[in-house]
């Protein structure tokens, strides 16, 4: 399953390990900020894909 995130502030990004992760496996995602990442609250939707089958969570960064 492929994994990809959306609704990263400016200036942040994001990786997943391991990418791909399998049907029953457990995947970490890593944030990065920058100095020139805006303060706030961010609602990041993570989506797992396979073929036609498709999961969406989300999650809430916090950058102080």
């Amino acid at each position: 399953m492929a994994l990809s995130v959306a609704g990263l502030p400016t200036g942040s990004s994001a990786s997943f390990t391991p990418n791909p992760v399998g049907a029953a496996g457990a995947a970490t995602l890593r944030v990065s900020t920058a100095s020139r990442t805006p303060r706030g609250t961010f609602t990041l939707v993570i989506t797992g894909a396979s073929g036609s089958l498709v999961h969406q969570a989300t999650a809430t960064l916090v950058v102080r």
